[in-house]
């Protein structure tokens, strides 16, 4: 497909808030949440939301 980028959303309500990703996760995938608005200039900035997130809710991840 060779797409530049990959927004991942609908994440269920089933599993953790901020989804937990291995190392094959890069600076070319983003994730998304409900009514969460993201233009297209800001896609690249996304992956870098992801360790924040996690330090945010670091209580929640680690009950899984």
């Amino acid at each position: 497909m060779r797409a530049k980028f990959t927004l991942l959303n609908h994440f269920s309500q089933r599993y953790p808030k901020i989804p937990v990703f291995n190392e094959k996760f890069n600076d070319c995938v983003g994730i998304a949440f409900d009514h969460m608005q993201v233009n297209f200039q800001n896609l690249c900035g996304l992956p870098k939301l992801l360790q924040p997130l996690h330090e945010i809710f670091k209580e929640e991840i680690e009950e899984q």
